[in-house]
């Protein structure tokens, strides 16, 4: 199936001054006209490349999309009066000049502003943060006021900076945030050349400089101000670079611990870096990098080294993120009364949305920042997370290494959470450090075993003898793989998104924390599958892990058709891998799900030993099976495109299949070879060599695994009126006396695709997740970037 997307041209981004009159200028409808859709298909395992899957849903989301709401001059009623005037004096063609240094400390902090709105709330506000952003985009060219609040709001960053952070966040700064907040998701609504002009640097009148510094001065604290006030009329940068800087800066440094109104200044600033980046939503992927504020991040405030030479900003907000999403702590308690102490232990019981609300927040910011598209600039937060180092757990924070053992832990707790999950990949696949420390450790079943038991549960379908026979009945789609075939209820799951806002994509990828539900074909959690079976197969890559893991016994294990007692961790990973690839066979027909079950079965019994007798007969009925379906299809006159490519599936798998078997007739595995002995007679297909190259070197594994059945079927041949037990001594005797070999050995390793692809998917995944999270602010109405995530 072929990836169709069309090609833009980039569009120009204005940043030079905009001459208007002196009115309000009236918006140009064109400027609002809403840009062509152009489908960009992607396939709903898009994590490991492959062939994309066209994929049409009518579930949208878009983030304050200017041409899909009614613009209003009422404002939400919970809103204070004076912190609307102040709004819309802001916005209006009045300009407060730089004599009104007043207005920016004093007035600011005098006003009673919302403080972490909800997603609610922020649905509420929509007509009129629209009202404002329309305001802004006419006015700010000739009164500058937005300019003036980034600039005031920099130097106050800046002022906290030069004390190391170590003072309260000013009242007044934390509520210029808010309003900074609400002027910027405003016009982040219209397209980035537009919010180029919007956002594009005014200069000082000459003469006002030092009217300024003679006010800051008089402030308390007034000599740190006028330093920060120097610095940043110094600073040569974009002012909208500034402003981001300062907000990553921010999260970097705040210590959250320290009281209530830090915590929540936290919280704010971590929100206003998620809402700059939501205008991508609007876009297809191919666009999702011209977003103006999204591409400063990436390419200007990451790799900057501004306030600290020896780390970058990516590296220090990465670093930031993740502390204050595994460490799990409180709110910081208020300095109050002995009334305001109780009254805060009797509603402690709020306390735990805060806590998760401060942490998934933290989370989804680091997902969103790490999968950023390429362009002509590598990711530096991707970089960054990639090249975290361990540091021993209670040693002071003096860089940007993360404890991993604190780390590990928190993943392993949460190994449910599908946001959780999709850092435990990203770490281990691109993190070195952290994959060594999880592969060194020796408690093996910690994380392994969870993981294990969410793919059962999420593999555990009680279908109804009707769903088997419907989808026995769907035919291949031509020209897509066995394992790529979607089956008609998938179609009929799609319709049921379509009209249900609660059975959306993202509502679906929240449930993993309520597994197990009530699973049929239409509900798999395949996103999930593909992350909790992508991880196990890079932990089986590893020899030696899984030597760790069939030293570890388990003591119950729930397969099927017979429970397994005491058994080694790594035949229970073999019998769940074998469940699961003949499910996927005979129903799900899912790529992924067939080469990761594959891929871990072949890899967990390479380096296995002494295998029993009901996993080497099942091993041996898989076998069978794909043969039979094989040699089925190889007789058909005229193959249809889907039977071609059904042909490339299973004979990749038979290959694979038979190397495992020749690895294993040359290892310690006396039940195996005995059970292959009483099955010989299925290698005979293999006789006559295949047309295609798979087949053919398969044919002679096949050739050279008879002749070492035959060499045991002639040593079993001279014993008197043998028994099992005889034979098995006889195996293990020959096996003992031979030099050990690594004959034949076939592995498996996660792969991951290119840059583009795995952006790709992991974005929009990221995007999906951060959209229908009862947690975060950006919610749902329109949207082109995920218009073209796979239906889960």
């Amino acid at each position: 199936m072929s990836n169709t997307s069309r090609k833009r041209g980039t569009p120009r981004i204005l940043v030079t001054e905009v001459q208007v009159p002196h009115v309000a200028r009236m918006t140009d409808p064109t400027e609002q006209a809403a840009e062509s859709i152009y489908t960009n298909s992607i396939s709903r395992a898009q994590i490991k490349g492959g062939s994309p899957t066209p994929l049409s849903t009518s579930r949208t989301t878009d983030h304050f999309q200017s041409t899909h709401f009614k613009r209003s001059r009422e404002a939400p009623s919970s809103w204070n009066p004076a912190f609307v005037d102040f709004l819309e004096r802001l916005c209006s063609p009045h300009p407060f000049g730089v004599e009104s240094l007043g207005i920016w400390h004093d007035e600011v902090e005098q006003l009673a502003v919302p403080e972490l709105l909800t997603r609610e709330q922020w649905q509420e506000a929509e007509g009129f943060v629209g009202y404002l952003g329309e305001q802004l985009a006419a006015n700010n060219p000739l009164t500058g006021n937005l300019n003036w609040a980034m600039f005031h709001f920099v130097a106050g960053m800046r002022a906290l900076k030069t004390v190391d952070f170590l003072t309260e966040v000013d009242l007044a700064l934390r509520n210029l945030l808010v309003i900074l907040h609400v002027a910027l998701c405003g016009i982040l609504a219209f397209e980035n050349s537009r919010v180029a002009r919007i956002l594009a640097d005014r200069p000082i009148p000459s003469g006002a400089v030092d009217l300024i510094e003679d006010k800051v001065r008089s402030i308390e604290g007034g000599e740190v101000r006028a330093h920060a006030f120097q610095q940043t009329r110094a600073d040569t940068s974009a002012q909208r670079q500034q402003l981001l800087q300062c907000v990553v800066l921010g999260i970097s440094r705040l210590d959250v611990r320290r009281s209530t109104v830090t915590h929540g200044f936290y919280q704010q600033l971590v929100l206003v870096l998620i809402s700059v980046m939501a205008p991508q939503v609007r876009g297809t992927m191919a666009e999702a990098h011209l977003s103006v504020l999204a591409g400063d991040l990436v390419e200007n405030i990451g790799p900057s080294r501004a306030f600290n030479a020896a780390s970058s900003q990516a590296e220090e907000i990465v670093h930031a993120l993740l502390l204050n999403a595994i460490d799990v702590h409180s709110q910081p308690a208020m300095s109050q009364g002995l009334m305001q102490s109780a009254y805060a232990f009797l509603f402690t019981r709020h306390s735990g949305a805060h806590i998760r609300r401060f942490e998934q927040n933290s989370l989804l910011l680091l997902l969103l920042l790490v999968s950023q598209p390429e362009t002509q600039f590598s990711n530096p937060y991707l970089a960054a997370l990639a090249n975290l180092r361990d540091v021993p757990e209670g040693a002071p924070f003096v860089d940007t290494r993360v404890p991993f053992r604190k780390l590990f832990g928190r993943l392993v707790r949460e190994t449910n959470a599908i946001e959780w999950s999709t850092l435990l990949h990203i770490l281990l696949t691109r993190n070195e450090a952290f994959c060594t420390y999880v592969l060194a450790r020796t408690d093996t079943d910690t994380l392994v075993e969870p993981l294990l038991k969410y793919v059962g549960l999420a593999t555990a379908l009680p279908l109804p003898a009707s769903s088997t026979s419907a989808v026995a009945q769907t035919k291949p789609s031509p020209g897509s793989k066995l394992a790529a075939i979607v089956p008609e209820s998938e179609a009929r799951a799609k319709e049921t998104t379509s009209s249900s806002s609660e059975n959306s994509v993202g509502a679906r990828l929240w449930q993993s924390a309520l597994l197990p539900y009530a699973l049929s074909l239409d509900t798999v959690p395949y996103i999930h599958l593909y992350l909790w079976m992508d991880t196990i197969l890079v932990l089986s890559s590893d020899t030696q892990f899984v030597e760790q893991l069939q030293r570890t016994l388990v003591e119950f294990w729930p397969a099927t058709p017979q429970p397994m007692h005491k058994q080694p961790l790594s035949l229970c990973i073999a019998a769940e891998m074998m469940r699961v690839f003949q499910l996927n066979i005979m129903l799900l027909r899912d790529s992924y799900i067939h080469d990761l079950s594959l891929g871990i079965l072949v890899n967990i019994l390479n380096s296995s030993t002494l295998i029993s007798t009901a996993i080497s007969q099942k091993l041996l009925k898989l076998f069978e099976m794909i043969l039979k379906r094989y040699s089925k299809l190889i007789g058909s006159p005229h193959p249809s495109a889907s039977e071609q490519a059904e042909l490339s599936v299973y004979s990749n798998t038979l290959s694979a299949f038979l190397s495992l078997f020749y690895r294993l007739s040359y290892s310690n595995n006396p039940h195996f070879i005995y059970c292959l002995l009483q099955s010989r007679q299925v290698l005979s297909t293999f006789r006559h060599s295949a047309s295609d190259a798979v087949m053919a070197r398969a044919s002679q594994t096949a050739a050279a695994l008879r002749v070492r059945i035959a060499y045991f079927h002639a040593r079993v041949a001279v014993l008197a009126n043998p028994q099992e037990q005889d034979i098995l001594q006889m195996v293990g005797s020959v096996i003992a006396s031979e030099p050990r070999t690594s004959s034949c050995r076939v592995d498996f390793t996660s792969s991951l695709a290119d840059p583009p692809r795995w952006s790709a998917f992991m974005l929009q995944l990221t995007w999906e997740l951060t959209l229908t999270s009862p947690l975060t602010i950006v919610y749902e109405t329109n949207s082109r970037l995920l218009k073209d995530f796979a239906h889960i």
